[in-house]
């Protein structure tokens, strides 16, 4: 069978009139890449399933007998879409279906038989006795207990880091000392020359016998994830930061695939697309929602401020400069909204101006203090507002009767013993929206495309505390935001998700 040479090979074979393999320079660079594990972070559009093709042939050159295990969401998906694409890449290198590879259950009579020998239905088989079992991540045990040899992931970012901590990694082992090679060989099969392979093994010699670099080898292939779960797969990134000689993360668009998707094909999807979709699929741009941060679209130059408290003189009168939306209109109701854990109470003091939401103070009482304290705290620092009337808002659940009654009632029997009265706007029977809701329509808001949504200012002083929690807030599991530090009583509560609620 062929070999897929490495390096500038790809080119001779990319111009060659015998073989037809198009190969753009960062899909040369990571085939020509001989670091341990590889990652290739890549949009639509790129050619990552293509690379899969070649990329096996390496290791089919290299482990003659050996086991390869393709992994990928699921299997009816790969077999439809990856399979079709990785078969196209074989067969413009030469390679044709029962002569140099089969995609079957059984092995073909005339191929060497494998180390050890697969059971499962869905293998692909080559001459040398080297075979590639494909497993999906929702047959989850498939692969348990498996040995492999080598380990190929398409979408990775769409699996549970679960299957790649527990099941795939795991089972990369095994066949110790059955690879061994000459330095010579290795640098004649892969088409290298003494120089290059001496930047990765500096300490071999060209006589050398060595187990082939080859073996327990990691390649994996990704689109940018859209979702939270997936972004265990930027744990790589972090890796080739810190082990460089091990791990390599390469991230990729259409844009280094232009000359073979088409640049009038791609000015025509930019037209037609939204721009956010075209930003991730085609652009290559991490998703917002796959970000660490819960308020990915808070930003606190953007979404803080600090009233001017300047003054100018016109005909001997002063006056402020600055918004005056920014200042509490002393004539009109504020807004209150609530969040009561027991050991902690806090509530935001906003006033809504237009379509725009000021939010002007946090404030909050910790350990043993309960919400009387808190609306006591409220009263006495605005004593001074003309109009003592109050909207409140806040969580279903203080409708819910506790050991201080009715947390709501608690809140207007105190505001009335202050002189304030109030409105209580949340409705007791209404369920809470789900975590997910929350998660998109806050940052829908934060990001002000829709111009029917309220903008949000938060007054940056009096809100410090706020401003941090709403940057440290993180997300866990599928949108769901990550709530773990209010259950830490040594971490500083006013900086936890209490708040941002």
């Amino acid at each position: 069978m062929c070999h897929f040479w490495l390096g500038i090979s790809i080119i001779e074979m990319k111009r060659s009139d015998q073989v037809r393999i198009y190969a753009n320079n960062k899909q040369i660079e990571f085939i020509s890449c001989l670091k341990k594990f590889k990652v290739l972070h890549g949009s639509r559009g790129f050619g990552k399933s293509h690379l899969i093709g070649p990329q096996m042939v390496v290791a089919v050159n290299n482990l003659p007998g050996g086991i390869g295990l393709l992994t990928c969401k699921e299997l009816k998906q790969a077999k439809a879409k990856t399979l079709p694409v990785i078969e196209s890449s074989w067969i413009s290198m030469g390679m044709l279906p029962g002569i140099h590879y089969s995609i079957s259950r059984s092995r073909p009579e005339h191929f060497a038989k494998p180390i050890r020998e697969p059971k499962s239905p869905d293998v692909i088989w080559f001459p040398n006795g080297f075979c590639c079992e494909m497993v999906g991540s929702r047959q989850y045990d498939a692969a348990r207990g498996g040995s492999y040899d080598f380990v190929f992931g398409d979408e990775i970012a769409f699996f549970p880091e679960s299957f790649f901590d527990e099941i795939v990694s795991p089972s990369l082992r095994g066949n110790i000392g059955k690879f061994m090679i000459s330095v010579e060989d290795f640098i004649e099969i892969n088409g290298l020359t003494m120089e290059s392979f001496l930047k990765y093994w500096p300490k071999y010699k060209y006589n050398d016998v060595i187990a082939n670099p080859f073996h327990h080898n990691v390649c994996l292939f990704t689109s940018p994830p859209k979702k939270a779960e997936g972004k265990w797969i930027y744990k790589f990134e972090t890796l080739s930061i810190e082990d460089p000689d091990t791990f390599m993360w390469m991230d990729a668009t259409v844009y280094d695939n232009i000359d073979a998707y088409g640049r009038e094909v791609l000015e025509m999807n930019k037209k037609t697309m939204k721009k956010r979709a075209f930003d991730i699929e085609l652009g290559g741009k991490r998703s917002l929602e796959a970000q660490i941060k819960w308020y990915f679209n808070f930003d606190e130059d953007k979404h803080t401020f600090l009233p001017s408290t300047s003054y100018s003189s016109t005909n001997g009168r002063l006056y402020r400069e600055g918004d005056a939306n920014q200042l509490i209109d002393s004539n009109r109701p504020l807004e209150l909204s609530f969040d009561t854990s027991g050991w902690f109470n806090g509530c935001l003091v906003s006033q809504a101006k237009g379509l725009t939401e000021y939010i002007h103070d946090f404030l909050y009482v910790k350990e043993d203090s309960n919400v009387m304290y808190l609306v006591d705290d409220f009263c006495d620092k605005y004593k001074t507002h003309q109009y003592k009337f109050v909207k409140i808002y806040g969580d279903r659940v203080a409708h819910d009767r506790t050991a201080l009654g009715v947390i709501y009632d608690v809140v207007k029997k105190q505001l009335r013993l202050n002189g304030w009265g109030c409105e209580i706007k949340v409705v007791g029977s209404k369920k809470t929206d789900e975590h997910s809701v929350r998660h998109s329509n806050m940052n829908e808001v934060f990001a002000e495309q829709n111009g029917h949504l309220p903008i949000i200012r938060i007054h940056k002083e009096n809100c410090k505390d706020l401003v941090i929690a709403l940057k440290l807030v993180e997300t866990k599991g599928d949108f769901q935001k990550d709530k773990s530090l209010e259950k830490n009583k040594e971490f500083a509560q006013e900086h936890a998700p209490h708040g941002t609620d």
